[in-house]
């Protein structure tokens, strides 16, 4: 009974401090705050990107490029709370029809995402790692380019992942 009791007061006891919390937004696995208009695009661990659809851009303008630009929220979790940027990605896909889609890094570079096969990107990951995989393949910019890319042409952009992602 004694043991019955004591659960009893720590659970009453977290509930009661979950409860008095004041409402957050939230940031969920598959939508920013519930709203559809902000996607996750890709998570690992404690960090997540979410898709401003209403921002996605597409341009034939230039004459060796497809250019694609988008607004999205960074959104980390940690010990102290959560927290959200505003950030700006930019993409361009030569017209040649020949090379993988670049995205221009924070590095100011830019840097070609490598082509997805899902069978190759599982060998890698057991070879190198999930960490490994997220860096040298740019998984973040890769899947938020598959959303852009839907968003701005109307069809999925045609890649190995036969919808799946690794």
């Amino acid at each position: 009974m004694k043991r019955f009791f004591h659960t009893f007061l720590t659970a009453a006891a977290f509930a009661l401090f979950f409860l008095v919390q004041p409402h957050a937004a939230s940031a969920s696995l598959q939508y920013l705050d519930d709203d559809p208009n902000y996607p996750v695009s890709y998570y690992h661990a404690n960090y997540r990107e979410y898709v401003d659809l209403s921002s996605c851009t597409f341009s034939a303008e230039d004459p060796d490029y497809y250019t694609y630009a988008t607004g999205y929220v960074a959104y980390y979790r940690d010990a102290d709370g959560s927290f959200r940027e505003y950030r700006i990605r930019q993409y361009r896909q030569s017209k040649d029809g020949g090379s993988n889609p670049q995205f221009y890094s924070a590095q100011g570079r830019w840097l070609s995402m490598p082509a997805f096969d899902y069978d190759e990107i599982s060998r890698y990951i057991q070879s190198h790692g999930y960490t490994g995989y997220i860096d040298d393949y740019h998984a973040y910019p890769y899947y938020m380019f598959k959303i852009v890319y839907k968003k701005t042409r109307g069809v999925e952009y045609p890649d190995n992942l036969h919808g799946q992602t690794p």
